[in-house]
């Protein structure tokens, strides 16, 4: 089944909205600032705009426009840095953000954010060496309704990408996952973690599919010396993919052992049946570094800049990837 067709975060302002509860992904975006600041020291600074960064799984847009606002930021001062070190004014250019998610996203509330933000930045609005930079500290933006897996924008037509939190995520379950009839059914399992190995690799190839499909629609949208920077869900266990998380970690994983736990709560309070919930696999898979290299290097169109999992005292050490 194609999840882009039905699935988002939940939308608004509510109690249980992605706005209220995105904090893991909001604590994951500040221990990346170091990271991505040092990532676009590396990008190459068009002379003219507009300058064009984009967010492939932007949700409602609270974390996105914290990330956008770092980078742009960032952006402007290697720009102000490069005009004092030749003793000119500076020239910032325009900047559009493109922010995308799954068609199903709640945009309105994305929408009321950047009307928000670009208030505060016409009233805010600085001079740099005397010269107003108008909404060179802000930037123009646009909203794209579609899968990352596929082409979004125009050829050559991106500076600098991000992903952040997304990745893991399919595009599809493996059809020999849900199929009654076929050997790979996940019966009795809402996941893959710590499960038949061989539907886990099902899982692997289809993650790798859409890898693929990232990675070469990225390619023909980045101008030539653009950065893609993206941090996801990994795994330290190349070799057999059910062990999504590390068995030391599975307690504290919200994914773990409480997951499955739920659900069978549910079966025996009878609020579903055991059918309901084999319907139902979570479209997550960790890859692992290896997989990740593999696929960068298969594409063919990226140099690595960096591969690397965080040590976090508060987090399992696979809990993410960061690759530029």
């Amino acid at each position: 089944m194609d999840q882009a067709k039905f699935i988002a975060m939940v939308g608004g302002d509510g109690e249980f909205s992605y706005q209220r509860m995105g904090v893991l992904q909001a604590h994951a975006g500040r221990r990346l600032e170091p990271l991505m600041a040092e990532t676009v020291k590396h990008m190459s600074l068009p002379e003219q705009g507009p300058l064009h960064i984009a967010d492939f799984g932007c949700s409602t847009g609270r974390n996105s426009i914290s990330y956008m606002n770092f980078i742009v930021k960032c952006i402007t001062d290697r720009y102000v840095e490069a005009g004092e070190n030749n003793g000119h004014v500076t020239c910032v250019p325009e900047m559009l953000v493109s922010f995308n998610e799954l068609p199903g996203n709640d945009f309105n509330t994305l929408s009321q954010l950047l009307a928000s933000e670009a208030k505060d930045a016409k009233d805010l609005a600085p001079s740099i060496n005397g010269a107003d930079v108008g909404r060179a500290s802000s930037y123009f933006s646009a909203m794209v309704g579609g899968s990352f897996y596929n082409r979004l924008l125009p050829k050559e037509s991106i500076h600098f990408a991000i992903s952040i939190f997304c990745l893991h995520w399919m595009s599809q379950i493996p059809a020999t996952v849900t199929d009654m009839s076929s050997p790979l059914y996940n019966e009795g399992r809402s996941w893959i973690l710590g499960g038949n190995p061989t539907i886990a690799r099902e899982f692997a190839q289809q993650s790798m599919l859409d890898l693929d499909n990232f990675l070469d629609s990225r390619a023909a949208e980045m101008v030539p010396g653009g950065i893609v920077f993206a941090s996801f869900v990994s795994r330290h266990d190349a070799a057999n993919p059910e062990n999504q998380v590390n068995p030391e970690c599975r307690p504290r994983f919200s994914l773990g052992p409480d997951f499955e736990s739920a659900w069978n709560d549910l079966i025996d309070d009878g609020v579903i049946t055991t059918e309901t919930r084999d319907t139902f696999n979570l479209p997550l898979y960790a890859r692992s570094k290896e997989e990740v290299e593999a696929a960068i290097i298969k594409c063919g169109a990226f140099d690595i800049q960096y591969l690397q999992s965080p040590v976090d005292a508060n987090l399992c050490p696979e809990d993410e990837l960061t690759v530029a």
